[in-house]
Parts: C-alpha cells; sequence; structure tokens
C-alpha cells in the first residue's frame, strides 16, 4: 500500500512538473515573443498618433493627413498583420487571456457608439482598427478643409485613441505580468 502511494506521488511529482514546463514553453515560445511585438505596435501608435495629433492642429486640409497617415501605418504593417493572425487564432480557440485582450485592444483602438453615429450610453468599446478609424472617419464626415470646428472633432477623435491605446497597454503590462508569476517558482519566506 506504502509502496502504491510512493508511486502515485511520484507520478504527480511528475505531471506537476510537465505542466510547469509547458507553461514555461507557453511563456517563452508565445507571450515573450507577442509581448515585443505589442510593445513595439505601442510604441509606433502612441508617437504616430501624436504625430498626427500635431499635424491636425497646423494642417488646413485633410488630404495632407490622410497621405501621412497612410504612409507612417506602413512601417510595422508586417508586424501587426502577425500579432492579428496569431490573436485571431486564439479568439477561435476562446482561450484568450488578458494579455492578449489588450493586445486586441491596442490594435483595435477604442471608438464610443456616438463615434459611429449611434447614439448609446454604452462605454468606450473597440473599435475597427487604431488608425484606420482615424482616416476613415476623415474621408466619411467628407471634409477637405479643417475648419476650427472640425479641427476640434478630430482633435476629439485622436485624443480618445491615445487614451484608449494608453488603457489598452496598461491591460497588456498586468496580463503579462500575471503570465510571468506563473512561471516564477514560489518560495515561502520564513522568519527567523
Amino acid at each position: 500500500m506504502l509502496d502504491l502511494f510512493i508511486k502515485l506521488l511520484d507520478k504527480l511529482t511528475e505531471f506537476a512538473k510537465v505542466r510547469s514546463e509547458d507553461r514555461e514553453k507557453f511563456i517563452d515560445r508565445y507571450v515573450e515573443p507577442i509581448y515585443q511585438d505589442a510593445e513595439t505596435i505601442y510604441k509606433d501608435y502612441s508617437n504616430l498618433l501624436r504625430s498626427i495629433r500635431s499635424k491636425v492642429e497646423s494642417e488646413h486640409k485633410v488630404e495632407p493627413i490622410l497621405k501621412y497617415l497612410e504612409e507612417k501605418r506602413q512601417a510595422h504593417l508586417p508586424t501587426r498583420t502577425k500579432v492579428r493572425a496569431l490573436l485571431k487564432k486564439r479568439l477561435q480557440e476562446k482561450e484568450i487571456t488578458q494579455f492578449e485582450r489588450g493586445i486586441w485592444g491596442l490594435m483595435m483602438g477604442s471608438v464610443t457608439a456616438f463615434d459611429e453615429g449611434h447614439y448609446s450610453l454604452e462605454p468606450v468599446s473597440w473599435g475597427d482598427h487604431t488608425l484606420l478609424d482615424i482616416a476613415n472617419r476623415m474621408i466619411k464626415r467628407g471634409v477637405k478643409d479643417i475648419t476650427p470646428s472640425e479641427r476640434l472633432h478630430m482633435l476629439d477623435f485622436i485624443d480618445r485613441q491615445i487614451c484608449g491605446i494608453n488603457g489598452a497597454w496598461k491591460e497588456v503590462v498586468d496580463g503579462y505580468a500575471e503570465l510571468r508569476s506563473l512561471a516564477i517558482p514560489k518560495f515561502k519566506i520564513t522568519e527567523k
């Protein structure tokens, strides 16, 4: 009987070791690389949104802003395409983590129902695309010249996108820390 109990303990220990190794592989092969990509995307979007904001403050025509936006969004397009494909796969598996939800929010931006022409009390939610939402909004409004009123609307929309990606980045970092903590061995600290 004792022999059986010892074998059971050995199997449980082996199982725990395998689960720990699987968790470490998940972090090393998936979490770390996608975190690095997300950081690149966040920095790019953050800088680009601030640049677009500056252009909206100084430009008098929409067309140069749209051209600038289209040109600059190409810089990390392959990285964003890869991350989007990985996240879509995880969404299909219905196993998305807070970390991944934050990355998805980073890439989708934030749009309110009001921005889409609907009147709703819903809170800010994901848009379709952090940068393209800005371009589409400019195009949909059909404005060629930037009036003071239009400038305020554009700046407000950009500011909400900046706020949205900052919130999403916080979710990425919090989720990342949580996942990393799963791979850290837990040691009990005893007082002497």
